[in-house]
């Protein structure tokens, strides 16, 4: 048997690593997978990895294979590869399958193979399928994966795959990670119950039939308490008609996701995620990211109410407003917590569209005090009227951050503007401008800011 050996450049002559107990060996080897997943480009710890370890002597080989859930050492089985011969090779190991098929392999026979091997998948992912052949493998797992950790499934817009209640004979209790993208799976509910362990489940672009109730999801998120991050998008998902729903009123008390600290929803309107936040507490939410595709009705109608729910979003905020050509990024930022808002418009003026929508932003953009602005695409001739309106509500700003030189030129021709009473009620309580831009455009710039200064006394401009 070979023997790993270091030296002991104190003294003469070498010290085997035989004197180090098997515990010891593990807790290094799991030291340096860690350290692996950490600096490696792609944060994962795969056989080519552990094989090193398993080639150095017999005695680790042992250790190794013999706590294989514990380092994660597991067969990666990836379409193109001789599956069947890597199976026969190596022991008994948890199998991950990552299958991309290519033109000139339709069938993925490889794949199909070590599919029979279910009690010992620990990790399915098909994202890289095409439709027929998503259809196929998934027709293949009908059955209980007993130790299934991962599920990755992804079709797209021109081919949807619907899942029945079958799947996985509707028993999943080792999942800790779902992803689902273009995938109806109306009854994924009902699997969730028994994967008491999930810690992420990512729902996107959920097709119609796909639907799943405000009251079905709130239901099966109150059984995941492990659940640390969740992210719902879909273009048609909103709640039912009040004569199609079962009528019942809102809970008096809502469930209780005890772990959740990322949730990322996205949409056409706010009314699905008003309907489903009215049935979650979320104690530990520090992240809460918003997208509404397209035009939305009204926004979120109810989101200042959600957020004074969520105890890592507390007054004053740090705030953040980007407007390109077809969408308006509004971030705050509170000492913990971190509300993201994008919203996706057809509109040419986008200013004009999002003081339409203030009336349900107003209790959070009023008690912003340090402001960040960029418009990506404001023009030096733009009327200077909807940026009027579209600061007015910031009414606490003290310190206003601006990024471009657009910006700033609509910035200054408002506030700067002596003689415009309705001027002096915007930004009342400024005292701070932080200007970024390059030495030469500020030069340009100075007696235009100048203007600012005088009018707006006792206002500060820092160049940075």
């Amino acid at each position: 048997m070979a023997s790993a050996t270091i030296t002991d450049r104190g003294r003469v002559g070498h010290l085997t690593l035989d004197v180090l107990s098997d515990d010891i060996l593990l807790y290094i080897f799991d030291f340096y997978r860690h350290e692996v997943e950490y600096n490696s480009a792609v944060r994962q710890w795969s056989w080519c990895h552990w094989r090193l370890l398993v080639n150095v002597c017999q005695r680790w080989r042992y250790i190794i294979f013999a706590w294989p859930n514990h380092l994660n050492v597991q067969i990666d089985c990836r379409s193109g590869m001789a599956i069947e011969t890597a199976l026969d090779v190596w022991p008994a190991l948890p199998i991950s399958i990552r299958a991309i098929f290519e033109d000139d392999d339709p069938d993925g026979d490889d794949i199909f193979a070590a599919l029979k091997h279910r009690e010992r998948i620990t990790e399915v992912d098909f994202s890289g399928l095409l439709g027929p052949q998503l259809e196929s493998c998934v027709a293949l797992m009908q059955e209980t994966f007993p130790i299934l950790r991962t599920l990755s499934l992804e079709c797209n817009e021109e081919t949807t795959l619907v899942i029945s209640d079958t799947f996985l004979g509707g028993c999943a209790p080792r999942l800790r990670n779902v992803k689902l993208c273009y995938i109806s799976f109306p009854t994924l509910p009902k699997l969730l119950l028994s994967a008491s362990r999930l810690v992420e489940l990512h729902l996107e672009e959920i097709p119609k039939t796909g639907y799943i109730s405000p009251d079905a999801m709130a239901t099966c998120l109150a059984m995941l308490t492990r659940l640390q991050s969740i992210s719902i998008s879909s273009e048609f998902w909103s709640p039912l008609p009040q004569n199609q729903t079962n009528q019942h009123p809102l809970p008096m008390s809502r469930a209780v996701l005890p772990s959740l600290t990322k949730f990322i929803f996205g949409g056409v309107s706010g009314e699905y995620l008003d309907d489903l936040m009215a049935r979650i507490h979320l104690p530990l939410l520090n992240h809460l990211h918003l997208d509404f595709f397209r035009q939305p009705t009204l926004g979120v109608p109810k989101l200042p109410q959600i957020v004074h729910r969520i105890e890592a979003f507390k007054p004053p905020f740090d705030g953040e407003v980007h407007v390109y050509d077809d969408s308006i990024d509004i971030t705050f930022f509170s000492s913990v917590g971190h509300l993201y808002l994008a919203f996706l418009s057809a509109e040419i003026d986008q200013l004009s569209w999002l003081t339409r929508i203030y009336p349900q932003l107003l209790p959070l953009v009023s008690q912003i005090d340090y402001l960040e602005i960029s418009d990506h695409d404001a023009q030096d001739d733009q009327d200077p009227a909807p940026w009027l309106e579209f600061l007015r509500p910031f009414s606490a700003v003290r310190t206003l951050w601006v990024y471009d030189e657009n910006s700033l030129n609509q910035i200054v021709r408002v506030l700067g503007e002596p003689t415009d009473e309705r001027a002096a009620e915007v930004l009342p309580v400024l005292d701070t401008i932080l200007w970024f831009d390059e030495p030469n455009d500020v030069i340009r710039m100075f007696p235009l800011v100048q203007r600012l200064v005088d009018a707006r006394n006792p206002v500060v401009v820092h160049v940075r």
